[in-house]
């Protein structure tokens, strides 16, 4: 069976589109404006699915206690500046919990005593650390 196409109109027109759920649940309805596809009607069966794969797929976005111990890097900083300059630092529960003159040095601590998970670990610098990435020139 061929997917259904609703064409959509400019406008502020309400739509009311009668939408057979026997149909919905063998197919999806495309929304079409002015020739190009701008959306898609699925079922909730569908719809539920494609969230249940996204949330088992795709990344997940910082963890809170991450971003929190982030900011207590930020807040830190003056004084690691005094005691930790130089050196990489990993803050956990918004606590200093170990450091290291490199990052591979101070991950494998710190995975190796807490475990692996979202643990914030910066370099302590005056000036954060600038990386310059050259793109090619297109020539027209």
């Amino acid at each position: 069976m061929m997917a259904k196409t609703i064409a959509v109109k400019e406008g502020r027109a309400m739509y009311a589109i009668k939408i057979d759920p026997a149909q919905l649940a063998r197919e999806p309805i495309f929304l079409e404006q002015d020739g190009k596809e701008i959306g898609v009607v699925i079922s909730l069966d569908k719809y539920r699915e494609f969230d249940a794969w996204q949330t088992d797929h795709l990344p997940n976005p910082m963890p809170v206690q991450f971003l929190k111990d982030r900011a207590a890097f930020q807040e830190m900083l003056p004084t690691l500046l005094k005691t930790h300059n130089g050196k990489w630092v990993a803050i956990f529960k918004g606590e200093l919990v170990d450091s290291a003159e490199n990052i591979s040095e101070l991950s494998k601590r710190v995975y190796a005593h807490w475990g692996y998970q979202a643990i914030y670990m910066d370099e302590v610098r005056a000036e954060p650390r600038v990386y310059r990435i050259p793109s090619p020139r297109l020539k027209h």
